[in-house]
């Protein structure tokens, strides 16, 4: 629903590949990690 409005979604402290590559296909704008080498 808050994507429809034009807003960005954006998500914290995600230092596990398997989640980040979960969220970044549920559309999720930006992420904000401790480990962002591994994190792409």
């Amino acid at each position: 629903k808050i994507k429809k409005t034009g807003k960005k979604i954006n998500v914290w402290t995600i230092d596990d590949t398997t989640k980040f590559k979960q969220l970044k296909e549920l559309g999720i704008d930006g992420f904000i990690t401790d480990y962002p080498n591994i994190i792409r």
